[in-house]
């Protein structure tokens, strides 16, 4: 999960976490699906979408998850202020 840069989203729901989910995948494969999740401090999922990575980005991703967060945040345009681990 990360934190990010305070979202407004209507009705007065501020987007302030990045979820990102990897979708199970085979040993031989060559890319995956993520999914991500904008939601609020207290959890509430405003916003979810599901992204596959290219080729270069999956052979990129090593061990570091948290290039994932990054490559969600920039698909929905939003600026990531923490990595949290848990």
């Amino acid at each position: 999960m990360a934190k990010i840069q305070e979202v407004n989203y209507p009705f007065g729901e501020v987007a302030t976490d990045l979820l990102v989910y990897v979708q199970g995948f085979n040993t031989t494969a060559n890319t995956c699906m993520i999914n991500y999740v904008l939601t609020t401090e207290i959890g509430k999922q405003l916003l979810s979408d599901r992204y596959e990575l290219t080729e270069t980005e999956f052979q990129a991703w090593g061990q570091d998850n948290t290039y994932l967060d990054q490559i969600a945040a920039d698909k929905l345009g939003v600026v990531i202020i923490s990595d949290i681990v848990e």
